[in-house]
């Protein structure tokens, strides 16, 4: 049995883990080769050596990808020799790289498994279901194999402003230490969006440039999510796997959304809070709520954001249990809440945003409409009305493009199973149509094929997949799904 695995980031190489781990495989007789377009195995792209100004946004106690031991990635930081985290109490993103490294070192060593360097810019699948690959410095090569697993994480940038390839514009700012440009003291930077990158790129400037004009954040309308409260009390919640099976009906495997929030409230109600009062009071993008957070350190606040980062590894499988009705409901009328809560700025960060901005190192332009170039090369940025000011290099922080036929503008590889009719949208016109849970492809003409596509790319299935541990998770249970239906019973041909 040949197997191939596109990217060796925390996706794939969690697939590699599995497979290999599995006691089912071991009277297997199979190879796995792994490609990656960098060589950056085991790390992928978003956590190899780079700028030490990078920081993981998420608590340490939160980054173990070990689920029997959830304190693993501590205890490594306890061995590590060198300092691990920043002045913000936050993890260095290439210290991260490094346990990653370590804890699929094992995988990597397998005597079954070959590690190729090379970027996949096509995939066929042929009459007999087998799947052949193409690279980019190769063409077609010439193994047949018999099942594919996309594991190729975040879709491009986005181009949201057409600005893509001009000078003075970063479109994608990884890895810092070699796309970041000189700067001159005079120049006017700008960072379009304020989420993880644009924190990334805020600290790299500050850490690295001195600059006579203050950094500006540019924005339509969000600003920052809800600055993360340090949490006083050991939030535990209901909303589990077993919960789920319990919960959902037995003919119809459905759950449904109110029997979700009846467990969420009565949860809640254990800690003395009103989930839904906190949501009113703190569910907004605006800078005096991130001030009066971060200074006032409410618990009531810590207690929801806590207990929705608990909930994270079970939120796709509840999201998917629900009816079509349920989860539309959900995803209007509560999602964003949650994402607000549960994706929050770290304390600590927030705090120097704060000091930043006081310092007039940092401030904060919102209602971002449009940004033209000039005849001067300049970026001219424009509100709803009227021109608002000029920088002179932009920093695109704007995040991944979930259209995936925009996204294929900036991918060979998505390109390719567009043109081949190998991906049909998602509904709602984000990233593809996977089955669940084994995050199958599904074809235009809606046939399941011998391949599995992970990663953010399919974050309208699994929703909420920006995540480590739910991204190994994932990858974990697609592999097993991968064991159960095509090892074990064969279905090569379904």
């Amino acid at each position: 049995m040949r197997i191939a695995i596109v990217g060796a980031g925390i996706s794939g190489s969690s697939v590699l883990q599995t497979i290999l781990n599995a006691p089912e495989m071991e009277s297997v007789d199979f190879q796995i080769d792994i490609y990656d377009s960098k060589g950056n195995f085991a790390t992928g792209i978003p956590y190899i050596e780079d700028d030490i100004a990078l920081l993981m946004n998420s608590a340490s106690k939160d980054l173990s990808l070990d689920p029997d031991n959830p304190r693993e990635f501590d205890e490594w930081v306890e061995e590590y020799n060198n300092r691990a985290k920043s002045d913000e109490n936050l993890v260095y993103r290439q210290v991260y790289g490094k346990y990653l490294e370590d804890h699929f070192a094992p995988s990597y060593e397998h005597s079954a498994v070959s590690k190729v360097t090379a970027e996949v810019t096509d995939v066929r699948v042929n009459a007999d279901n087998s799947v052949n690959v193409a690279t980019f410095s190769d063409g077609w090569l010439d193994t047949d194999y018999d099942f594919l697993f996309l594991a190729i994480g975040q879709t491009p940038y986005r181009n949201s402003y057409n600005l893509k390839g001009l000078g003075n514009y970063i479109h994608n700012p990884y890895p810092m230490s070699e796309k970041m440009p000189e700067f001159a003291p005079w120049d006017r930077v700008g960072i379009i969006g304020s989420g993880a990158s644009g924190l990334d790129a805020m600290r790299y400037l500050m850490e690295h440039v001195e600059l006579d004009s203050p950094v500006t954040f540019y924005v339509r309308d969000t600003l920052f999510t809800a600055t993360g409260v340090p949490c006083e009390t050991d939030v535990e919640t209901s909303l589990t796997f077993e919960w789920l099976e319990e919960n959902c009906h037995a003919d119809s495997g459905r759950v449904k959304l109110e029997t979700v929030l009846e467990t969420v409230r009565a949860d809640f109600a254990e800690y003395g809070v009103n989930w839904q009062d906190v949501v009113s009071q703190w569910g907004h993008s605006r800078l005096t709520d991130n001030m009066r957070a971060y200074y006032n350190k409410p618990q009531d606040l810590a207690i929801v954001q806590r207990y929705f980062v608990r909930a994270i590894l079970i939120l796709p499988h509840i999201f998917q249990a629900m009816n079509l009705t349920d989860q539309q409901r959900f995803l209007k009328d509560y999602y964003p809440y949650l994402t607000h809560m549960r994706a929050s700025v770290p304390h600590l960060t927030m705090g120097r945003i704060l000091n930043l901005i006081e310092e007039n190192k940092l401030r904060i332009v919102d209602g971002l409409s449009e940004i033209k170039v000039n005849q001067d090369g300049q970026f001219d940025i424009y509100g709803e009305e009227s021109y608002l000011e000029s920088a002179d290099i932009l920093i695109n922080a704007t995040g991944f493009e979930e259209d995936i036929v925009e996204a294929a503008k900036q991918s060979h590889l998505l390109k390719s199973l567009i043109k081949r009719d190998m991906i049909l949208p998602h509904d709602s016109g984000r990233g593809p149509l996977v089955s669940w849970p084994a995050a199958e492809l599904i074809s235009r003409q809606g046939k399941i094929q011998p391949i599995v596509m992970l990663g953010n790319i399919i974050s309208s299935t699994q929703l909420g997949n920006n995540n480590a541990r739910l991204i190994a998770q994932q990858g974990g249970i697609s592999a097993r799904q991968f064991i159960e239906k095509y090892v074990l019973k064969g279905d090569f041909n379904a």
